[in-house]
């Protein structure tokens, strides 16, 4: 029953989708690829993106505005279209980046919008024209839609010669926590019966990562990074110097202050706006990078079971503790470790044995033979 679930939902998508999709007469047909190619975050809804994305802001190398959701769609107007009946407020997104690269009122970069969307600009083309916008910096993609749909993900690849892909990842059940809480579930999937609220919640953060691995299996690994919520909060500068590592910029300790500067991280709301920011409506309610996010979701969740499927997901994602505690028993060889204890050293095959270093006992372990002993000190 659960894969017909899926398999009904994934249709749903589609059919969301298809009416975006514009006559192959109104296209611009641009076969080649654009140069200045974006850095894209990936992610299910509440995932930690809108932080992540602010922490980026914080780099002049980089230009991190909220959610463009350009690439759902072919052409701006098809963009506009859907948006105005969908999801009008995260219209604002666009119109925040072209003011902050524009330097312009609210006014002046909605008439730039409208020309575009009255002459059907591509989408590819209007990457290029943000890009050529931020100049020496590099253009920062979130927009959580995209790792709903296939489509959207291989449109990246298609339009671009070497965009990077952060991979950020959350708990399956703080994901699903939080979506239930702001009933998310609604905007994503609209009105659709047959299923409960747990259930839509648990299946966007399963088919978005489903999307998202399976997207990844077809670029080179040097173009995409892993990164997870739980650690980002808990070692926020450990975690940004790796990410920096990889995106080829400077770590800069204003990355690890996304409070600060609220005009020039755009997490305050356009003049005029009767909306709140764009992204997660909870930003403003923390004063700085807490560790206790990480675990926040469990004050308030009854944890049911996944389904087989978001087990598997959840496995390959390392979240261990989200799955049966029967199928764990089968990956752990005979030993003396605690449940907790074997949590943790299931987690740690996901980590750089570098990053791993984190049992300090004096009490002898009968340890699986896999374990490497430089996760002791």
């Amino acid at each position: 029953m659960t894969s017909e679930k899926i398999k009904a939902l994934r249709k749903i998508i589609e059919d969301r989708l298809s009416w975006d999709i514009v006559s192959q007469e109104n296209q611009h047909n641009n076969n080649q690829k654009t140069q200045s190619s974006p850095i894209f975050i990936l992610s299910p809804p509440r995932s930690g993106s809108t932080l992540l994305r602010v922490m980026l802001a914080g780099s002049l190398e980089l230009f991190a505005p909220p959610e463009l959701e350009l690439l759902s769609f072919q052409n701006l107007q098809t963009r506009q279209t859907a948006l105005s009946i969908r999801h009008e407020f995260v219209l604002e997104g666009l119109i925040q980046a072209v003011m902050t690269l524009k330097k312009c009122s609210v006014a002046e970069a909605k008439l730039i919008i409208q020309d575009h969307e009255k002459m059907a600009t591509s989408t590819q083309e209007f990457y290029a024209q943000l890009q050529a916008w931020c100049k020496n910096q590099r253009l920062v993609d979130k927009s959580v839609h995209y790792a709903l749909s296939p489509t959207i993900l291989q449109r990246a690849e298609h339009y671009f010669d070497d965009a990077l892909y952060v991979h950020l990842t959350r708990h399956p059940y703080a994901t699903i926590n939080s979506i239930e809480k702001l009933q998310i579930e609604q905007v994503l999937f609209g009105a659709v019966s047959h299923f409960t609220s747990r259930e839509l919640a648990e299946y966007a953060w399963l088919l978005s990562h489903e999307n998202i691995l399976d997207f990844l299996q077809t670029v080179s690994p040097s173009r995409h990074y892993h990164v997870r919520f739980e650690e980002l909060v808990k070692q926020p500068e450990r975690v940004l110097k790796g990410l920096c590592t990889f995106l080829g910029i400077t770590f800069k300790k204003e990355m690890l202050e996304p409070y600060k500067e609220k005009s020039q991280r755009m997490t305050d709301i356009i003049p005029g706006s009767k909306n709140t920011m764009v992204g997660d409506p909870y930003f403003h309610q923390h004063h700085a990078i807490d560790a206790q996010m990480a675990e926040e979701w469990k004050k308030d969740f009854t944890a049911t079971t996944l389904s087989e499927q978001s087990q598997e997901i959840a496995k390959r994602l390392a979240y261990w503790d989200a799955c049966d505690t029967q199928q764990n028993d089968s990956l752990i060889p005979q030993s003396n470790l605690t449940q907790s204890q074997q949590l943790i050293w299931l987690s740690l095959q996901s980590l750089p044995v570098e990053d791993a270093a984190i049992f300090d006992n004096i009490h002898t372990f009968k340890i699986p033979v896999a374990i490497s002993t430089a996760h002791f000190k």
